[in-house]
């Protein structure tokens, strides 16, 4: 299954972005996690989008994006959802 959540984070986000992951693990999503160490453009490019504010881990899903933990927005990617993506 093609993951359709990614999740960005960096290798000092040691309790909330593992925290993250395990909840798309727990629920099933799948996911890809983008380590902002390894990858500076993409970081750049996110605190652009961001308007420099960022709180790790940030997340996107299709068009949505948010900064953070926030288990609710895992929780809230349907069955079906999950079923296209595949």
């Amino acid at each position: 299954m093609e993951p359709i959540l990614t999740i960005y984070g960096r290798k000092d986000c040691r309790l909330r972005c593992p925290a993250v992951v395990r909840r798309a693990i727990r629920k099933g999503v799948p996911y890809e996690y983008v380590d902002l160490d390894e990858n500076p453009e993409i970081a750049k490019q996110l605190r652009k989008r961001l308007n420099g504010e960022a709180e790790l881990p940030i997340c996107t899903y299709g068009d949505d994006l948010w900064t953070g933990v926030h288990f609710d927005k895992i929780d809230a990617i349907s069955p079906t959802q999950l079923k296209t993506a595949s």
